[in-house]
């Protein structure tokens, strides 16, 4: 498929080499709190806490299930778009897109929750206090959404 792009023995062989060495180095994305305090919030609101009766309440992990349904397909997208223009490898910019398209779906998921909330005694013993629930899931709404960020190759792309 790619050698109907490039005709003549040398152009041919560094076109090749171009894209075997973007292929060795495949797009690494994370997605997440990459700030430990946030992080550890993150985790406990994530999987709820025995010892303290919060809740599970799994928002990060249904916006990863929708990355994991939906980035095959676009990234696929992104290397036919770039075998069309002749190129080995999607765009740097195309790339960062991707990433950041990952990170508003994990946004997005926070926004859509309707999880378990707070039960009436733990409204009033937070009442006031800036902590856990709150942070997430208080009267104006999720808290932690600007805290997640996307990494690609550990360079972080999007706001």
């Amino acid at each position: 498929m790619l050698k109907q792009y490039v005709k003549g023995g040398k152009k041919m062989a560094a076109f090749f080499k171009k894209a075997q060495q973007a292929a060795r180095q495949p797009i690494k994305i994370t997605v997440g709190f990459h700030d430990p305090s946030i992080s550890a919030t993150a985790v406990l609101l994530e999987f709820g806490h025995a010892a303290t009766n919060l809740p599970e309440r799994p928002a990060f992990r249904v916006g990863l299930e929708h990355i994991k349904a939906e980035a095959g397909r676009r990234w696929a997208d992104l290397l036919q778009r770039a075998h069309k223009r002749k190129e080995a490898w999607p765009s740097r910019s195309e790339v960062g897109q991707l990433g950041i398209w990952a990170r508003d779906t994990v946004r997005q998921a926070y926004f859509n929750f309707h999880g378990a909330s707070l039960s009436e005694r733990q409204k009033a013993r937070k009442e006031g206090t800036p902590y856990v629930d709150e942070q997430l899931i208080g009267a104006e709404g999720p808290k932690l959404v600007g805290h997640i960020h996307a990494y690609i190759n550990g360079q972080q792309v999007g706001e």
